[in-house]
């Protein structure tokens, strides 16, 4: 029997192992169009969902829209005239637009690193270890706006807003009160590090948006028992998983407001509802199973942890959930390292408030709304203090785009602390005798001392806020670390691509930015292996140009090539090089040089099986 058992557990196992191994082979084809279908999935069935739900939204007011209209409007004329956008980090964004450009004109979601202006060269792509929910969305706009980077920034800013209306609109659901949702979408919109990723083409603020979508939808399934409902909260958290691989916390984020409203399944027709929901979680199981078999396969890969470094640990939580936790009470605004500054700011009233928010909505009674609000968070919290670089002081402070996510539940919570303080001495309304005229005076004074308190609390919020936005939203992306000196390096690139024939090939280390550009490039290393050799010199016909960026520099140790010589010396040692343009860099704590040559020659230039 035991025989029997480890038999049918090898059987299993290996039946697992060759679906993953299947999936990792044809990937770059089967989670396009399977992400495909879940967003098609979700723009169907959303506004069925809503149509069938209209009622459910009666509490909301008119006047409530039009103040987060109202709201939209100006966050976005702030957001326009006054944050310069900027590709944040120094290549991510890059790699992201060109797997959508891949989408666009191979259909295909994979890493080019050897293209034409326009094509991958067949059988060169890789499957990236992340998702491609983002870039199928790139990809859509680019088919509709053009292949720009303007498209990648409005495009990000589009769904920036989009968070927004969904913040007012799950803190309706939760609260069942406008002012709580109002003021929540107001705080939330300027927290000062979600301005600063208002229109970064990262995938993080897609991730936190999308989380949002599931968890309104979840709510809305269980105030209206609408299978329609259910089946759209499906698409969304199978669109939310498509994302990141940390789009797995949608699961448990669901969980929570699934087990919390539980008792919505009451009346005469709890057992039938009962049994469609159980439906929809198999329904569901099926539909994003081949998510979970990315997880396992996006597992293998280092994510950029060193060599035998745990991703997910225990011990990544004790050395992050410190640091981290600093990082809500403001601790980090500017943090000083190696000659360079960067911004990890948050606003420490949001999170005094939000405590007591807390500590108010319990002393209501108030169980299920901070249950909810308080594991959602944390949730959030633990995933990213166990993940290995989800430290906000890992490298370079960027990681800190990860925690964005968790905003909406801060300011949810602060908003519940402030109008929880309005109400806290409301005047009672009755009472015509002579004690209830004094109970009245008592009430009046306590209500207005109760006001001043508020409208004090609100100057000190509104002045903090003007403080970090000053010092740290508005900026200049240029004087801004973490990476300035990559913006610099595109900004090098912008202004001298063009006098790079449209026929020839640039050697680099940045394939993305290139193939954005529509220039035909190879990643460097590439160059000199027999395999792609002969295709680049018969596309080429012998006419390539050398990039000498700033990963020419930075984090040299991966680098590395032949007897410990970097790779940029080595192709620059061996390769004939006339200047194009070149450009001295001094600043942030960088003494680099931007280089653009065409290659006229060769110096011992060997071709390897490498």
């Amino acid at each position: 029997m035991f025989e029997m058992l480890l038999l049918l557990a090898g059987g299993i196992g290996g039946f697992f192992s060759n679906i993953v191994n299947f999936f990792s082979s044809n990937g770059i084809y089967i989670y396009l169009y399977y992400g495909i279908f879940l967003l098609a999935g979700l723009l169907v069935t959303l506004p069925m969902a809503i149509i069938t739900t209209r009622k459910e939204f009666d509490f909301i007011s008119k006047k409530s829209y039009a103040a987060i209209l109202l709201l939209l409007l100006l966050f976005a004329a702030f957001e326009l005239i006054a944050v310069k956008p900027t590709f944040l980090l120094y290549n991510d964004e890059y790699i992201y637009g060109s797997i959508a450009k891949s989408i666009v004109y191979d259909h295909a979601a994979g890493i080019c690193s050897f293209s034409s202006s326009l094509h991958c060269v067949p059988n060169t792509f890789g499957l990236f270890h992340e998702p491609v929910g983002w870039p199928i969305l790139e990809a859509a706009a680019f088919a509709l706006f053009g292949i720009s980077f303007s498209t990648m920034l409005n495009l990000s800013f589009l769904i920036t807003l989009l968070s927004i209306v969904l913040v007012f609109l799950v803190a309706s659901m939760i609260f069942e009160d406008k002012r709580i949702a109002l003021l929540a979408s107001t705080l939330f919109a300027f927290t000062p590090l979600f301005m600063t990723y208002a229109r970064a083409t990262l995938p993080d603020p897609v991730l936190n948006m999308f989380i949002l979508l599931s968890a309104f939808l979840a709510l809305l399934y269980m105030r209206s028992k609408k299978t329609i409902v259910g089946i759209a909260t499906i698409f969304a958290a199978g669109y939310t998983m498509m994302v990141k691989v940390d789009g797995l916390i949608v699961i448990p984020i669901l969980l929570i407001i699934l087990l919390l409203d539980r008792h919505n399944f009451k009346g005469t027709h709890a057992k039938k509802d009962l049994i469609k929901f159980l439906g929809l979680l198999l329904v569901g199981f099926v539909l994003l199973l081949p998510n979970f078999i990315f997880i396992v396969m996006a597992n293998q890969h280092g994510f950029g942890a060193a060599q035998n470094q745990a991703k997910m640990s225990i011990g990544n939580f004790v050395s992050n959930a410190g640091q981290n936790t600093l990082f809500y009470f403001g601790v980090y605004d500017k943090v000083y390292e190696d000659g360079y500054y960067y911004y990890d700011e948050f606003p420490i009233t949001y999170t005094v408030l939000a405590i007591f928010g807390v500590a108010l909505g319990l002393k209501r009674k108030r169980y299920r709304e901070m249950t909810m609000l308080f594991l959602w968070f944390g949730i959030i919290f633990a995933f990213y203090a166990a993940y290995y670089g989800g430290g906000v002081l890992y490298s370079t402070g960027d990681d800190v785009r990860y925690l964005t996510s968790s905003f909406p539940i801060v300011a949810m919570l602060a908003a519940y602390g402030i109008v929880g303080l309005g109400d806290m001495d409301a005047a009672p309304k009755t009472g015509k005798t002579r004690i209830g005229k004094r109970r009245k005076i008592a009430y009046a004074k306590k209500t207005l001392m109760s006001n001043i308190f508020i409208v004090i609390i609100l100057v000190v919020v509104a002045s903090e806020l003007v403080y970090l936005i000053y010092n740290f939203v508005l900026v200049k992306p240029s004087n801004m670390y973490p990476f300035a000196a990559y913006r610099a390096d595109k900004q090098f690139i912008l202004a001298h691509y063009n006098e790079i024939p449209n026929n020839c090939y640039v050697l680099t280390f940045k394939p993305p930015l290139w193939y954005l550009l529509n220039k035909s490039n190879i990643y460097i290393t590439w160059a000199n292996q027999s395999y792609y050799y002969s295709t680049l010199m018969n596309d080429s016909k012998g006419c390539w140009y050398f990039d000498e960026s700033t990963d020419c520099f930075m984090n040299y140790t991966q680098y590395i090539y032949g007897n410990n010589e970097m790779q940029c010396s080595y192709f620059m040692h061996h390769l004939k090089l006339q200047p194009i343009a070149i450009e001295p860099y001094n600043k942030l704590g960088w003494n680099v040089t931007f280089g653009l040559y065409k290659v006229i020659g060769f110096n011992n230039f060997s071709i390897t099986n490498s």
